[in-house]
């Protein structure tokens, strides 16, 4: 949901970039439809997901299993293809009933991806948690989901990965 609610050209002042963002989508989602991505291939591929398979109950073993095959389908599909996995966003645990945990340690498993060649990992979640763990209440709506100040945060740390898109 973080990413397809987001104009990303309109926030990065640029036509060209595709959003196949889905609010709600899982892994498994991502794994049915990944196809129709590499078929574009991609110079660029920025990947964050996760967060809902958490709220359907999936372990970290499943989530990170699903990451190991996208990735992996990507580099067979679209060798050339850059892919930078973003981490999963922080969240209120109020408002989303993840155990504390769950989601810094997806995200240390989905950073050993990166070979930092073709594959990249990049830490969202620490420009956007508050000490606690939970996501910065200034950059958020609901506890969950990001205003314009948190898509601008995020965006900052995407700037330097973004490059020339041509």
């Amino acid at each position: 949901s973080q990413t397809d609610r987001c104009e990303w050209d309109e926030l990065f002042g640029r036509c060209g970039i595709v959003n196949r963002g889905i609010d709600g989508d899982t892994t498994d989602g991502v794994l049915n439809r990944l196809d129709e991505i590499i078929s574009l291939k991609p110079k660029k591929l920025f990947i964050m997901i996760g967060g809902a398979d958490f709220i359907i109950g999936r372990s970290i073993p499943r989530i990170e299993a699903n990451y190991k095959k996208i990735v992996a389908r990507v580099r067979e599909g679209s060798p050339l293809t850059r892919i930078y996995i973003q981490s999963v966003l922080p969240t209120d645990q109020k408002k989303v009933p993840v155990p504390p945990g769950l989601i810094p340690g997806l995200n240390e498993r989905i950073r050993t991806f990166a070979d930092n060649d073709h594959v990249f990992y990049l830490d969202i979640y620490g420009a956007m948690a508050v000490d606690s763990g939970g996501l910065n209440p200034s950059y958020s709506i609901d506890g969950v989901h990001l205003n314009g100040k948190g898509y601008l945060a995020w965006k900052e740390v995407l700037l330097p990965y973004m490059g020339t898109m041509k």
